[in-house]
């Protein structure tokens, strides 16, 4: 049994990594910063702690109006969380998937944020805004590459879970 907990915990440190990401989050360079938040999303991955530190660094970040620094964040924050089935955080990437004065890019990428969060989960709220939001958007910004993440997304919500249908 020791064995397979240690398997399930990354071989990192995360407050060493943390602190070595710290220093870019303070760059003025848009992109190096978001590299620095997608870090931080990385270094987060299967980290469940009271402090919710992927959270506290890159939640500010997902209303910015920067599109690196909001698409670091996003995909940052499904990374982090990837399996939790956190309400919060669908309450936080949901409207960004749902708003119509939001591109493309940043929609697609919050859909597949939430597909990463719940994964195989069949959340209904989840499924239903990313695929409304599917149907509303005009045919033109269906072809643009970012919509295959959206379709992505909506797929992880439904990962392994053949069986269930295929039992129906």
């Amino acid at each position: 049994m020791r064995r397979g907990v240690a398997w399930c915990q990354p071989p990192w440190d995360t407050d060493l990594g943390l602190s070595h990401v710290d220093k870019y989050t303070y760059s003025s360079e848009e992109y190096i910063k978001a590299g620095a938040l997608l870090a931080t999303g990385i270094l987060n991955t299967s980290i469940r702690s009271e402090n919710d530190t992927a959270k506290a660094l890159l939640g500010d970040y997902v209303d910015n109006k920067s599109v690196p620094l909001k698409t670091g964040a996003v995909i940052g924050l499904g990374l982090a969380y990837a399996g939790s089935h956190r309400r919060d955080l669908a309450e936080l990437l949901l409207p960004l998937v749902a708003d119509d004065a939001t591109s493309m890019e940043i929609a697609s990428l919050a859909a597949l944020a939430v597909g990463f969060i719940f994964v195989g989960s069949e959340d209904g709220e989840s499924s239903s805004t990313i695929l409304q939001t599917l149907m509303e958007r005009d045919d033109k910004q269906l072809e643009e590459k970012w919509a295959r993440f959206m379709g992505l997304g909506l797929a992880l919500l439904y990962l392994s879970r053949l069986c269930v249908f295929l039992s129906l």
